[in-house]
């Protein structure tokens, strides 16, 4: 069981790595996007429709410590104009950052999710970790597990548009 020392100071819902795995599956199967490069431009803007929810592009110096952000009190995304153009050039940190920000509207507000606010010393583990959650769900969602078993970290980064290291972190998380 991995610990993180105030990683976030948000602690919510328990979710295992399987249990995330499964939510991202689920969603990929509905939508038809098993063992395909998500275009998580085009993933993000009929999501948000479905669900009453927005987006916005705003100047980067809106966001000065966030790359995006999601607030569930309004429901808005808010990407920075340069990530959202980055993602749309195929930046492997860009779509993973929208695809972060994805994970928080379904896990931590279309589920329900019960947040808390942990004092400064408490100890948040890793499942219950509100970042961790979200950029779990990021790998999960881009990086199909069932087709990554026989492919090297570059083959899975290039098939799927991700970074080398999030290749490497599916590639060691394969089997649960």
């Amino acid at each position: 069981m991995e610990i993180q020392k105030n990683s976030s100071k948000i602690k919510v819902k328990p979710l295992s790595r399987k249990d995330i795995r499964n939510i991202a599956e689920t969603l990929k199967k509905k939508w038809g996007l098993k063992g395909k490069k998500i275009n998580i431009l085009k993933f993000l803007e009929i999501f948000v429709s479905l669900v009453k929810y927005e987006y916005e592009i705003v100047e980067d110096s809106q966001l000065k410590t966030n790359y995006a952000e999601f607030d569930p009190s309004d429901k808005v995304m808010r990407i920075r104009e340069s990530v959202y153009s980055g993602a749309a050039k195929g930046n492997t940190r860009d779509r993973f950052t929208i695809a972060h920000e994805i994970g928080h509207m379904i896990l931590h507000s279309l589920m329900d999710a019960e947040i808390k606010f942990c004092r400064f010393d408490e100890t948040v583990k890793s499942y219950e970790d509100i970042e961790w959650q979200a950029n779990t769900f990021a790998a999960e969602f881009l990086v199909d597990f069932s087709e990554i078993e026989y492919m090297n970290i570059d083959e899975i980064s290039e098939k799927f548009g991700v970074s080398r290291k999030v290749a490497q972190i599916q590639k060691e998380k394969l089997y649960l």
